[in-house]
């Protein structure tokens, strides 16, 4: 988990293609290397049920964050706002995962 989420965390501030920059593969293209990361952090999140706290240290701090009562979605962007995964906190853990994604 600790080279998964290092590893994301790092292509996480790389600006790809759908924030405004270059083509990128490894942040911008299907099935790259952060697009799996995600999935795999996202699994893992949701299997064991972690707290936000250790998502937080996985994934860092989510792209758009809303709250209602005791259930909090975080969005982590893929590619901007276009594809990204939600996670859903219940009372302050997982409870599920899911992908938004535009499907062009």
């Amino acid at each position: 988990m600790e080279q998964w989420s290092r590893d994301y965390l790092v292509l996480k501030t790389v600006q790809g293609h759908f924030d405004g920059g270059a083509w990128t593969p490894d942040v911008d293209r299907w099935g790259g290397p952060k697009h799996l990361l995600m999935q795999c952090l996202a699994q893992e999140a949701q299997s064991q049920a972690v707290t936000k706290f250790v998502l937080l240290q996985w994934m860092g701090t989510p792209d758009e964050a809303r709250t209602t009562g005791p259930t909090q979605v975080w969005a982590y962007h893929w590619r901007g706002r276009h594809d990204r995964l939600l996670v859903t906190l219940f009372n302050g853990k997982v409870s599920d995962t899911k992908w938004d994604l535009a499907l062009e």
